[in-house]
């Protein structure tokens, strides 16, 4: 069985078949590909990035167990969210189907909510070094 930080791998994972699916699908061919597979490729790296930095701080529900700062979380404190945006931007463009879109907007206000989930514990747990920590960092 997985245990829960296990888990973690699964979601950028199921992004990367997922962008890999849409890249044969969609076969077109031209600027347009090319923009969108850079796009997508740049969400993937930051996005598994942070997946393998978070190691076991990985959860399903907010949790503080500590103030991950190194890494990809020296400038970024939410990276699995912007390599997720950034992906789903890839996934618009290179499909630009009224699903992808509507998925890609689901993702990002559920995406949203957990962060600022997520933020609110932080403080909460944390109160000004993470302040300062969100201080130093961007989104």
């Amino acid at each position: 069985m997985f245990k829960h930080y296990q888990i973690r791998a699964i979601y950028p994972l199921v992004g990367t078949v997922i962008s890999l699916a849409f890249f044969v699908f969609y076969r077109n061919i031209g600027f347009n590909k090319i923009i969108s597979s850079t796009i997508t490729t740049l969400g993937l790296i930051i996005w598994w990035t942070a997946t393998i930095t978070l190691k076991t701080s990985f959860s399903l529900i907010p949790k503080a167990s500590g103030i991950i700062q190194n890494g990809i979380y020296s400038k970024i404190r939410h990276p699995v969210y912007v390599g997720l945006l950034i992906t789903n931007i890839g996934w618009i463009i290179l499909t630009r189907s009224v699903p992808v879109i509507l998925l890609v907007i689901g993702i990002t206000l559920s995406s949203i909510i957990r962060m600022l989930l997520e933020e609110k514990k932080l403080i909460k747990t944390f109160g000004e070094k993470y302040i300062t920590y969100k201080k130093q960092t961007w989104f």
